[in-house]
């Protein structure tokens, strides 16, 4: 019987190499049997990927057919395989760790094949013999199973696979293994990395109440202001670029959290001694992030999430950076950080600026050289602040009917609604002129549904005005979600609640 050659070393060598270069998993899994069924020639096959017990179908192969198939594409009638059904070949290669040779399914009764040959009658197609090989790893955990079908002989003849390909196979699929299992461990590490990152970022932004969604707002115009550059501008970002730029968009303020809170917080203009003081945030960022063991392909966000308030004219801080010195992203990154503390609705030291007049100050910064004003003016056509077609600033729209009424001395302003951006301008219009006719105020949330950005902003205003005129404030009726809202962003540290 004359089978097809066996591959030389240069062969093999550049099919390891193939594999070591892959980084995109489907189609690594598609290089893997794609080569198997090259050094066998074989017609069909099949490959399992080995999760939680289970043998989940991932690709199917049939030249004769001109057919491809993957588990990510159209539905098919291929069940997943428990590990514990041990009369089904791939299972008990994968349990066996070693290669099982068929030379006729339908003369077999070692093993069950009655899915086989369902799947035959359904597509036509007749599987005659069959290499059922494990693919295990350097740690011994098999991780999924190459099923080759159909060996064919130079004349195209079916034939059974000779015994000479299983420790070619075996091999290929152990070493195919290591690569599937360190792209696993590869992203499982960076999914550790991210987590960390938005952990991190999630403790800065609720440390001060003033600033619980400027990070998140950032990454959000980011990642759409990226896509819309890759779709819309010669300006391209590759996936790690972009990836280190969502990086340091989510740690640029770490340094924030040794800050102290009475800076932080502070709501009038700070003296040049504590603007110093704020200023170091990004000096403490670099320090803290150099402490860490970025991998290679991360290397760079220390210094670009710390350069966030560097200029194109040298005259930003820390380093005074200038002109080239300052990268692309970073450039992004400063235009991000500045719109957003223009339009934020948090910040209970000043109102939130319209989108237009925001771009009117960015403007007047590009000219005068502190920023980038290509890149300016691709962020104003991106659009990238909008939300499902809607500026961020109209998003929560809503309405709110507030009555009053005196118990005992005491004023109640009663809540009803949502208390959101187009609100919270009437409630400060009935707090603020109340501290002046009463010395006790109570809100009663009792019926309020929501609490916004900007609504939390008058409370924080209705609180300090108490606090200045020698008042009181007290929240009642507050809902466990709109309490856990207050937990997430400090102010239950700050509201008197009962």
């Amino acid at each position: 019987m004359k089978i097809m050659p066996l591959p030389n070393i240069e062969t093999l060598l550049d099919i390891g190499i193939a594999l070591s270069k892959e980084k995109d998993t489907g189609k690594l899994l598609e290089t893997i049997l794609d080569a198997a069924m090259n050094i066998t020639g074989c017609d069909a096959g099949m490959l399992y990927r080995l999760e939680n017990d289970i043998l989940d179908f991932e690709i199917l192969i049939v030249k004769s057919k001109g057919f491809r198939m993957s588990s990510g594409g159209t539905a098919t009638e291929l069940p997943p395989v428990p590990i514990s059904s041990r009369r089904n070949v791939c299972s008990c290669a994968a349990v066996g760790k070693k290669p099982i040779n068929v030379a006729d399914m339908y003369d077999c009764s070692e093993y069950d094949f009655s899915g086989g040959k369902y799947i035959d009658a359904k597509a036509g197609y007749k599987s005659v013999s069959i290499l059922s090989v494990p693919m295990f790893d350097d740690r011994d955990d098999t991780v999924g199973v190459i099923q080759l079908i159909n060996a064919q002989n130079e004349e195209g003849t079916i034939i059974p696979f000779a015994a000479e390909y299983e420790p070619v196979i075996f091999s290929l699929a152990s070493q195919a293994a290591i690569c599937f299992t360190n792209r696993n461990y590869a992203a499982a590490v960076t999914e550790l990395l991210d987590s960390f990152v938005r952990v991190m970022s999630t403790a800065i932004d609720a440390r001060s109440p003033y600033n619980a969604n400027h990070t998140r707002n950032m990454a959000r115009y980011a990642e759409k202001f990226t896509a819309w550059l890759n779709a819309h501008s010669d300006m391209v970002i590759d996936e790690e670029r972009n990836r280190n730029l969502l990086m340091s968009v989510w740690l640029h303020d770490i340094g924030k959290l040794v800050i102290p809170l009475e800076i932080m917080d502070k709501q009038g203009v700070l003296t040049d001694e504590e603007w110093r003081v704020m200023q170091s945030h990004v000096l403490m960022t670099r320090r803290m992030l150099s402490e860490m063991s970025f991998p290679k392909q991360n290397r760079k966000v220390p210094d670009w999430a710390s350069a966030h308030h560097e200029y194109l004219n040298g005259k930003g801080y820390p380093d005074g950076l200038d002109g080239d010195a300052i990268p692309f992203e970073v450039r992004i990154l400063t235009i991000l950080d500045v719109f957003d503390a223009l339009t934020a609705y948090d910040r209970p030291y000043k109102p939130a600026i319209p989108v237009e007049k925001a771009f009117a100050i960015l403007d007047d910064m590009a000219k005068k050289g502190q920023i980038d004003p290509y890149i300016l003016d691709l962020f104003k056509q991106s659009e990238s602040w909008k939300e499902d077609g809607k500026t961020t600033e109209k998003r929560e729209e809503a309405t709110m009917n507030i009555s009053k009424t005196i118990e005992n001395g005491k004023l109640i302003l009663s809540l009803e609604g949502k208390l959101s951006v187009t609100t919270a301008p009437q409630l400060q219009e009935a707090l603020i002129p109340a501290f002046d006719d009463s010395k006790e105020i109570t809100l009663d949330l009792t019926k309020l549904a929501y609490i916004s950005s900007a609504g939390l902003r008058v409370l924080l205003i209705g609180h300090e005005t108490a606090q200045a005129k020698g008042a009181k404030m007290t929240l009642s009726g507050v809902s466990d979600e709109i309490m856990e809202m207050f937990d997430m962003t400090g102010f239950t540290n700050v509201l008197t609640i009962v």
